[in-house]
């Protein structure tokens, strides 16, 4: 007796489309390591950065636009951080599966960290 099936007639012609999933950009939030140029009057532009998901796998993103929102005084951001004369603020844009997104990074001059809120 033959237990085999004939799969040939139920299996669709159309080619299946697997895509990776997206990253949860709320979970990227954190610490993250930047690659940005420090002039000699103590200027930063971020050009890039790095940050860790949930599941340890790395994203990189090249910082396409950027505003410093440093030096402002002492208060506390939309997103819950304070931010003093010792904290670098800069909004930033980065180019995610074909779309612009902002993302604020922070610097702390003292402990020499960078945080990134998406």
């Amino acid at each position: 007796m033959d237990n085999t099936m004939d799969l040939t007639a139920s299996v669709s012609e159309a080619p299946v489309v697997v895509s990776a999933p997206k990253p949860n950009y709320n979970n990227l939030q954190g610490n993250v390591d930047v690659i940005c140029i420090v002039y000699q009057d103590g200027r930063i532009i971020p050009l890039r950065f790095r940050v860790k998901d949930e599941d340890g796998e790395e994203h990189v993103y090249t910082i396409r636009e950027y505003k410093d929102l440093s030096g402002r005084g002492a208060y506390t951001t939309s997103d819950g951080i304070y931010v003093t004369d010792r904290i670098l603020f800069f909004e930033c844009r980065i180019l995610v599966l074909g779309q612009l997104r902002r993302v604020r990074l922070y610097y702390n001059r003292t402990s020499q960290v960078w945080t990134a809120r998406f």
